[in-house]
């Protein structure tokens, strides 16, 4: 199988799903995957081999009750989008995102949007070279008082055309480090 594209898509009654036993070592596209699978509460992916994967666009957005997510096994060094990955993941508190290559990533719009819960977000290991849209990327995002600190000094964003409403509504985060940000190809703001 490469493309498992929208596989669990709009299962809205759907709250347990075994995937152990799943080979992946082939998949191109994940893109919608579980998009509102809305009654999942938790997935646990470790198994997933994501070493070929080049979509993961909306993979996980609007599984509003999903608590734990398990994604520590995946390796994304051909993932190109990553846009809307974890959008309106509401109740999700920690989100291990340090072993994600972002190399070849050029879109993370939305990518963690609606993430009002997460709290201790790392993301000083993303590689943001060839990103040109970093939109919405934490809107309603952040909203627990132990993100206070955001930390962007890492990213380089010499080729972000989109960065409007990025930040908008983050409302616990009383600092952003935004000191190696290059805003000379930004169009929107």
């Amino acid at each position: 199988v490469e493309d498992m594209s929208e596989m669990f898509a709009k299962t809205r009654n759907l709250t347990t799903v075994n995937l152990s036993s799943f080979n992946t070592s082939s998949v191109k596209d994940m893109k919608n995957m579980f998009r509102y699978a809305s009654a999942v509460t938790s997935l646990d992916l470790s198994s997933f081999d994501t070493r070929e994967v080049t979509n993961m666009r909306s993979m996980f957005a609007h599984t509003k009750a999903l608590t734990n997510l398990n994604i520590s096994s995946f390796r994304t060094p051909k993932v190109t989008d990553m846009s809307g990955m974890f959008l309106n993941m509401e109740k999700i508190t920690s989100l291990d995102l340090s072993r994600f290559d972002t190399s070849k990533v050029t879109n993370m719009r939305s990518m963690l949007q609606g993430m009002a819960k997460l709290a201790n977000l790392n993301v000083s290991s993303f590689d943001t070279r060839l990103v040109t849209d970093m939109a919405f990327m934490f809107y309603r995002s952040l909203q627990d008082p132990e993100n206070s600190v955001l930390d962007l000094s890492s990213f380089d964003t010499r080729k972000v055309i989109y960065m409007n409403a990025m930040f908008m509504e983050a409302y616990s985060v009383e600092e952003i480090n935004l000191s190696s940000f290059d805003t000379s190809n930004t169009w929107f703001m």
